[in-house]
């Protein structure tokens, strides 16, 4: 029941955040990557990604095995280039 229940908001999440990317098709890479005059921090694609790297990690996290999730941590230079592809569209659906 509580794993039916996890699946559902997991389900309802996943939903949300494609109603917002679908939202956001319509902005021009000008507007997807300004910087924003707000307290958040990041643009509208910058946010994007964070949302579906957000979920995949959660999912992630529940349902893989113990040993599948322990892994060193990435290198300096793995981070640098992921933040690098984070600007292209096409990261948010890798």
């Amino acid at each position: 029941m509580i794993e039916n229940i996890l699946e559902k908001i997991f389900e309802h999440n996943n939903w949300a955040n494609l109603r917002i990317i679908q939202a956001c098709a319509a902005l021009s890479d000008e507007q997807l990557d300004a910087e924003p005059l707000s307290a958040t921090k990041g643009s509208i694609r910058l946010t994007l990604l964070h949302l579906v790297n957000s979920q995949r990690g959660y999912v992630s996290l529940l349902t893989l095995p113990i040993e599948a999730r322990l892994h060193a941590p990435p290198a300096l230079g793995e981070l640098q280039q992921a933040a690098s592809r984070s600007r292209a569209c096409s990261a948010l659906w890798e």
